[in-house]
């Protein structure tokens, strides 16, 4: 399918090239330039992955959970040419998973992707944002890729206005039925083989609203989240600090925040109930040592709610890694400071926090032993059904026994 594929691309694009007798260097060169900008260097590799685990819990949730999923997909190299998956769980009689699938047109000069994504029942967790209910929640989303022009050179590929769009739906029992909406994209983008990508004037945007009848004008997105920055970078290397090797992520610029009204009586602009500008930042400092590894994230930004209201949520994570043989340990923590803005302009801000760590030992045959705990006070401390507009103290432990298999050529 390969082979075909690339001979129709050059009878279709380069048919006064099919004489490669008779070609001068310089006719190669531009023979090779155009078959690259039509396919690339596509290969041909099957990507499968299964997991399952079986695991015991006390504390928020209680009982005994159940896991197994798996994925399979055709990657080219580019991208992945197709792919499926899926995971389901069974926790006190409570089913919940997840199912997704995609595919992609692998041209590097104008690459496209979508993949769909269904959720059922799934839980928040305890570090969650307070953007809806204490409760179980069930969705569909489209993501879509777009990068207009792209090239690659020998260390890094470029890309123009590559672009990213999530639409969603999110439903919360009989009392939240909303929408939500995502783009993001960037004037220029460069990623390196190192990891390193730099992105020139990333503008970001998050809006959510909720489902009203058809009759009053559809769904309507009431808040709203943006953010422009002159750039970012990410996994740069800043050099050395004794025996640490120092790596960071940048970015930093305006954020704005709005709430508005459904438009009504023929407007095609919502009204604005109120609206907020703030500082935007998102900044990871790592310090790695061999099998060791700290890291530490600032984050400050508005985030949308399905509740028609709006957030400006600060934290601070840290976090450390290290891995040892069949031994790895994890152990983190966060502050936050969350404030809530709503359509009358009235504010209010809740403190929150919580520790983590986690125990993994590998076992044979693809096997291993998690240990698991959190303790925080989280605006998700309970699933009761009720708006999580306060936070409280919870804790969460669990002892698991997981598999994992993972075939690539």
């Amino acid at each position: 399918m390969r082979r075909v594929f690339r001979l129709a691309c050059l009878i279709s694009l380069v048919p006064a090239l099919a004489d490669a007798d008779t070609l001068t260097s310089d006719e190669v060169w531009v023979r090779k330039a155009l078959t690259d900008a039509v396919y690339g260097d596509l290969t041909s590799a099957l990507d499968t992955e299964a997991h399952a685990s079986a695991s015991a819990q006390v504390g928020r949730q209680t009982g005994g959970q159940a896991i197994a999923g798996g994925e399979i997909a055709w990657d080219v190299g580019l991208c992945r040419a197709l792919l499926a998956g899926g995971e389901g769980a069974i926790e006190n009689e409570q089913l919940s998973g997840s199912a997704w699938g995609g595919f992609c047109l692998p041209f590097p000069m104008n690459r496209f992707e979508m993949v769909l994504r269904t959720d059922y029942k799934l839980q928040p967790s305890l570090a969650s944002l307070p953007t809806a209910l204490r409760a179980r929640y069930t969705g569909i989303s489209v993501e879509l890729k777009n990068t207009f022009v792209g090239w690659k050179s020998e260390t890094r590929a470029h890309a123009i206005f590559p672009l990213a769009i999530t639409m969603a739906t999110f439903q919360q029992g009989e009392t939240i039925d909303t929408g939500r909406v995502q783009f993001d994209i960037d004037v220029y983008r460069a990623s390196y083989k190192t990891g390193r990508i730099i992105q020139v004037l990333p503008i970001g945007y998050r809006a959510a609203g909720p489902a009203i009848p058809a009759a009053e004008g559809g769904m309507y997105l009431s808040s709203h989240a943006a953010e422009y920055s002159p750039f970012k970078i990410t996994r740069t290397s800043t050099g050395s600090f004794g025996p640490f090797a120092i790596e960071a992520d940048f970015v930093a610029g305006l954020a704005y925040g709005k709430l508005t009204d459904a438009p009504a009586g023929g407007q095609q602009m919502a009204p604005i109930r109120m609206d907020v500008y703030d500082l935007f930042a998102d900044a990871t400092l790592r310090a790695t040592r061999k099998d060791t590894t700290y890291s530490l994230r600032l984050r400050r930004a508005f985030e949308p709610t399905h509740t028609d209201e709006l957030l400006l949520d600060t934290r601070l994570d840290a976090s450390w890694l290290r891995i040892h043989g069949k031994h790895t340990i994890v152990a983190g923590g966060f502050v936050a400071n969350t404030e809530r803005f709503t359509k009358d302009d009235t504010r209010d801000t809740t403190h929150s926090g919580g520790l983590r760590s986690a125990y993994i030992y590998k076992l044979p045959h693809k096997t291993q032993m998690v240990l698991a705990g959190e303790l925080a006070r989280s605006f998700y401390a309970t699933l009761d059904d009720t708006l999580a507009v306060d936070a409280a103290w919870s804790a969460q432990a669990s002892a698991a026994f997981s598999f994992t298999t993972r075939a690539t050529p």
